[in-house]
């Protein structure tokens, strides 16, 4: 898969989905071995998602998600959750990775994208 592929196949899984209201696509960009991409999405129970993906495609064709963000927030900014990869603690269980369950308090994560992301808020919300 290509990383323009990629981002082909984010744009489909958006544009059919019934949990999200809104999209609006702040930053992309492509180019045959990498690709950037910047959203903010609005779901039907007024949270958002604003995420970034940085991708590259690997020497085995395969896409790899190198730098990550998904801050979900409330219609009042306040945080729901935030996956991201960023390496501000280095001693965490799978480091990089982490989930912000608050501004305080951080969990260890797994190696994430945005299709994951998608999958666990959809859950979420449909169970609201």
């Amino acid at each position: 898969m290509s990383p323009e592929d990629y981002l082909a196949s984010i744009i489909n899984r958006i544009s059919e989905s019934d949990f999200i209201a809104n999209s609006q696509t702040l930053r992309e960009y492509s180019n045959p071995n990498r690709a950037h991409l910047r959203m903010r999405l609005t779901f039907t129970n007024n949270t958002y998602l604003e995420f970034y993906e940085y991708i590259e495609h690997s020497d085995d064709e395969r896409i790899y998600v190198k730098s990550y963000s998904y801050h979900w927030a409330d219609q009042n900014n306040r945080l729901i959750r935030r996956w991201d990869n960023a390496r501000h603690f280095p001693n965490m269980d799978n480091f990089p990775h982490h989930i912000h369950l608050t501004e305080d308090e951080v969990i260890p994560g797994k190696p994430v994208n945005i299709f994951n992301v998608l999958d666990e808020i959809e859950k979420i919300i449909a169970t609201l």
